[in-house]
């Protein structure tokens, strides 16, 4: 029974990133994986006890409805709950609109209460990812002739193997400079031993065919 269990955990995990691939709701892989070991299938476990199962299902559905909090938080849709109260009245089922003005009022609530706490809810289930800097200043190249090359910028990422890394270290093509960087809103004039760190954004002047491999090493 228990290599049986362990079986089913290591398939079940394996099945969560196949569908998560698909876009298939894991409750549907859950059910199919419960009806076919069961006994209307395979008939590997054998349950009847249906008291069991509601105290379980309902265990199970509160860690649904904690990890599904915040999206419930979200509130009510605004343009679909009250298009679709429109359409009593249209066929003379609410005459008086009263079906209307309580889906309004309801939307109108949700919009002031959640709407406006929803940043607060998503700091205190530790779903907030916090902003990074924005620059304040930009470079841009100008030409009057069409030109290959472009200036972009870059910003290192919160975890980035290239904090802490010299300038001179790192593995650019030999056609591109990285002009300047912006760290706490000041601009560094860029040497071969300035020193790299998280959040800095760079300045960087190069040909268009190499901007993805550029990104790609100064973001990884």
């Amino acid at each position: 029974m228990f290599l049986l269990i362990a079986l089913l955990l290591i398939i079940a995990t394996y099945a969560t990133k196949i569908t998560s691939k698909l876009g298939i709701p894991v409750l549907l892989l859950f059910l199919g994986i419960g009806m076919l070991i069961g006994s209307d299938a395979l008939n590997f476990i054998y349950f009847d006890d249906a008291v069991l199962t509601q105290k379980i299902a309902n265990k199970e559905n509160l860690f649904i409805m904690w990890g599904n909090l915040f999206i419930m938080w979200g509130g009510i849709k605004g343009a679909v709950p009250i298009v679709l109260a429109t359409y009593p009245a249209v066929y003379g089922l609410d005459d008086n609109h009263f079906i209307f003005n309580i889906v309004f009022f309801a939307v109108f609530l949700s919009c002031l209460l959640q709407g406006t706490t929803i940043g607060w809810v998503a700091e205190r289930l530790k779903l907030s990812i916090p902003s990074l800097p924005k620059s304040r200043h930009s470079i841009e190249l100008i030409t009057t002739q069409k030109s290959d090359i472009d200036v972009f910028e870059i910003q290192i990422p919160e975890i980035s193997s290239i904090d802490g890394t010299r300038l001179r270290e790192l593995n650019l093509p030999p056609d591109s400079l990285i002009t300047s960087i912006m760290r706490e809103n000041y601009i560094i004039i860029p040497k071969e031993d300035t020193i790299l760190k998280k959040h800095d954004i760079l300045f960087v002047i190069a040909p268009y065919k190499e901007t993805d491999l550029i990104r790609s090493e100064l973001s990884k």
